[in-house]
């Protein structure tokens, strides 16, 4: 059983690790899109 005390802090920890994950997500979409990006650019300049 979890005591009342205990609730919060597991709450905290699954949002962190909720918006951790989220943050990840988007640097590696990010990454993926600048990527693609840099690609094209050279790809045009040429």
């Amino acid at each position: 059983m979890l005591s009342c005390n205990c609730l919060p802090g597991a709450a905290f920890l699954f949002l962190f690790l909720l918006t951790l994950d989220a943050v990840t997500e988007g640097l590696v979409w990010a990454g993926y899109r600048l990527k693609y990006f840099t690609k094209l650019a050279f790809s045009s300049l040429r």
